[in-house]
């Protein structure tokens, strides 16, 4: 088959399943055929944003959620060949629209956000080379977070809960892929952790080192006792993980 056929075909199949319309100079023997695969096709669609996006489903009336996926699927045309990336297609094309603000859920982005991040984490490739060292928790061992990670800055806590009266509140958000477990957590961090975080996602370091990194920049005093506890933590959660010797 020419390109230029196949191309104006797919690009009427495509332009079909958006808006109904039976392509111009198709055959007509075509149209069952392509009627059932648009249903089958925008189905599928609509299943993969409902699987993405648990959490805004269920704090959006279903009326409304399924006309954003409406206008979602008609609007937004999709270049990926990978099915789960339809979800950032969508999170993007809704941030773009202003949808949630003009709707009146101005949590909306964050939350579309967060879901993408965890699925995107969730199906994200292991880096070739890469293997999980658990720290012993030694005086001065360096160490660095682990790669499957992201820190999100949030407007809204849409983690604990998403609605219509959510209040405004600055959350600091650590989702990561536990690299024993494979499942995707999170971690509600305070302004100091982020700040931690931030610097071992930049330069490996010791408890220590981080500690005086971290103060030095606030320009307080440090707590070493806290951030203590903030490495057990991280720790005990599979995300940090231990820098070979070589490495230091």
């Amino acid at each position: 088959m020419h390109p230029d056929r196949l191309s104006r075909i797919t690009g009427g199949m495509a332009g079909f399943i958006r808006t109904g319309v039976y392509p111009e100079g198709f055959p007509e023997s075509w149209q069952p055929g392509l009627t059932l695969y648009r249903t089958l096709t925008r189905s599928i669609l609509s299943d993969m944003v409902d699987t993405a996006f648990p959490i805004c489903k269920r704090r959006i009336p279903e009326t409304v959620w399924n006309d954003l996926t409406e206008l979602f699927i008609r609007e937004c045309p999709l270049h990926s060949p990978r099915l789960w990336e339809i979800a950032g297609n969508f999170a993007e094309f809704h941030r773009n629209e202003n949808t949630g603000v003009r709707l009146g859920y101005p949590w909306l982005d964050d939350c579309l956000n967060m879901e993408w991040i965890e699925l995107e984490l969730f199906n994200r490739p292991d880096q070739p080379g890469w293997k999980f060292k658990a720290p012993t928790g030694r005086t001065g061992e360096k160490v660095s977070l682990i790669p499957d990670h992201e820190l999100l800055v949030l407007n809204y806590p849409v983690f604990r809960t998403a609605g219509p009266g959510l209040k405004p509140e600055t959350c600091f958000l650590l989702l990561f892929r536990d690299p024993v477990s494979l499942t995707v957590q999170f971690i509600n961090l305070q302004p100091v952790g982020a700040l931690a975080a931030e610097c071992l996602r930049n330069e490996p370091g010791s408890c220590e080192d981080i500690t005086d990194r971290i103060y030095k920049l606030a320009g307080i005093s440090p707590d070493r006792d806290a951030m203590t506890r903030l490495f057990t933590l991280f720790r005990s959660k599979n995300l940090l993980t231990r820098i070979s010797k070589e490495k230091q």
